[in-house]
């Protein structure tokens, strides 16, 4: 027997016996029952919710009949292989010690747990990254009476850079420059008065789920730079 519309990961017991007509009698057998579910529903809503150098926060909607979600990660050794790294009951789950700047992507799936029975409904995967390292040092290069030449250590992993700049008569950080190139190290800051005093700060950044990430904290500074006289 078949049976249609049922609710997604719900319990139901079913019982049936077997008959035999006999003489314008039907005989019955025994009962015998079985208790089975339906498989709990697809995750969806997975998404990043939080993201540092080395931890990923991800968050998703609760799967109507789901117990439990299992939580799978894709191996660097092998590409395209999902290896299971916890089981949760809640509805977001914390990866810790990651490394900074690197591509990752894991997979939730539901489970109904009846028994010693395991039902699981379709996983939802997705693609994320952690925060670049801190720029590792900023210096300056050549200077002219109108431009100064910043340059830093490229960060593995980054997608990019973004370069800060305080003058002598300001009270803080304005971003000047946004490079968009993990290799490039260096960048030439032009207009600038004769004399004046300049403080530039860079740090890295990488596009995740398409939207940029980085950390306030981690960037470098340089200070007291002075534009040169004429």
């Amino acid at each position: 027997m078949d049976r249609y519309r049922l609710e997604q990961g719900k319990d139901y017991d079913y019982t049936v016996r077997a008959f035999k007509k006999f003489n314008n009698t039907i005989l019955y057998s025994s009962y015998i029952g079985i208790s089975v579910s339906t498989l709990p529903g697809d995750v969806t809503g997975l998404t990043l919710s939080a993201v540092t150098t080395d931890t990923i926060k991800l968050v998703w909607n609760e799967s109507p009949g789901a117990t439990e979600y299992d939580i799978y990660q894709e191996s660097f050794k092998n590409p395209g292989t999902f290896v299971k790294i916890d089981s949760v009951y809640a509805k977001s789950y914390v990866i810790r010690e990651l490394v900074a700047g690197r591509n990752y992507t894991f997979r939730v799936q539901p489970i109904k747990t009846v028994g010693d029975i395991r039902y699981k409904g379709d996983y939802q995967e997705i693609a994320v990254g952690t925060c670049p390292a801190t720029v590792r040092t900023v210096v300056t290069g050549k200077q002219t009476s109108d431009s100064i030449l910043v340059k830093w250590g490229i960060v593995s992993g980054a997608d990019g850079y973004e370069v800060v700049r305080k003058l002598n008569n300001e009270t803080e950080y304005k971003k000047v420059k946004d490079i968009n190139n993990q290799e490039i190290g260096e960048w030439t800051d032009t207009g600038l008065q004769a004399g004046i005093d300049c403080s530039y700060g860079v740090r890295a950044y990488k596009i995740i789920c398409g939207n940029k990430y980085n950390i306030m904290a981690h960037m470098s500074i340089k200070t007291d730079i002075l534009c040169l006289k004429l």
